[in-house]
């Protein structure tokens, strides 16, 4: 009777060393995290907000699939395409996203991984907006693409611009409109490529223009070259124009295509242009032409 009840005890023992070895044997869940593990952010209602989420994966029974997903109101849809993860124990994706002050918010991504054993763990990130300070808001605008303007020698391409209207003068027709015109194109030996007001001290001096000096209106438009916090391309109604800040500067000199000059006109008027073309004629850039998008407040 003794003997049995060892050999029971035996099979006890081994049952639960067998269980036990069995626990021991489960590969843990995977786990997943991203920066800082901070799931909420938000962006102000006047500006574009990149956000880069550093996501973290680790898996022991190595990983079989990653996943994002994006959703926007009831609308889900699969987003973004990591690659490299496939039978790694460890993952860390980069992943970065450029939020706009037009799109539909609450914007959701969840990242999701599932080990080779079929165990999975998510984490969803959420973008909502706020209003916040509105600033000051660049406003309605006019937008007007390639408008070309002719160095001080151009025989046949006017160099006086009305922000009003969107005109590009011949000097005798800015003369007869000089109230209206807000800035001149030239190219100069040291400013080179200049846009320049009216009343600028400099102007009276450039080839041709001497008789500036006689115009019923000097208009003395303000620049600022490429001013800080301007994205030129996605300038809206909200964009927050409230540090941009207008000096006693009376031309935006040495322009080089893709540059932004902001201008405050007499009128009280900001408007950006940016410069996409600069052409010689003749071998001349006197003789050339510049050639500007430009958006004005109406």
């Amino acid at each position: 009777m003794k003997k049995l009840f060892a050999i029971s005890l035996i099979v006890l023992a081994g049952a639960a060393i067998f269980t036990s070895c069995k626990k021991d044997e489960t590969t843990p869940a995977p786990e997943i995290s991203v920066t800082n593990n901070k799931t909420a952010y938000t962006i102000t209602a006047t500006a574009d907000t990149t956000i880069t989420f550093n996501v973290t994966v680790s898996a022991e029974g190595k990983i079989d699939q990653f996943t994002i997903k994006k959703t926007v109101g009831s609308t889900t849809t699969s987003y973004g395409s990591p690659t490299g993860f496939s039978g790694e124990t460890s993952y860390t994706y980069n992943f970065s996203e450029t939020f706009h002050a037009t799109d539909t918010y609450p914007i959701s991504f969840t990242f999701k991984v599932v080990d080779k054993d079929a165990q999975e763990a998510s984490i969803t990130v959420t973008v909502s907006k706020t209003q916040g300070s509105t600033g000051t808001p660049f406003g309605t605008f006019n937008s007007y693409t390639a408008v070309l303007m002719g160095g001080q020698n151009n025989a046949t391409t006017g160099s006086f611009y009305a922000s009003v209207g969107n005109h590009v003068y011949t000097l005798s027709q800015a003369a007869a409109n000089s109230a209206a015109v807000d800035f001149a194109y030239y190219y100069g030996s040291s400013n080179l490529a200049t846009l320049s007001a009216p009343a600028d001290a400099q102007i009276t001096s450039v080839a041709n223009f001497s008789t500036i000096a006689n115009w019923t209106t000097r208009n003395a438009t303000k620049f600022v070259k490429n001013p800080s916090g301007i994205d030129f391309a996605n300038l809206s109604t909200t964009t927050n124009i409230e540090n941009l800040t207008f000096g006693t500067d009376t031309k935006a000199n040495q322009l080089s295509v893709n540059d932004v000059v902001a201008f405050k006109t007499d009128a009280g008027k900001i408007g950006f242009a940016k410069v996409t073309a600069i052409t010689q004629i003749n071998g001349t850039n006197s003789e050339g032409t510049i050639t500007l998008d430009i958006k004005v407040q109406q």
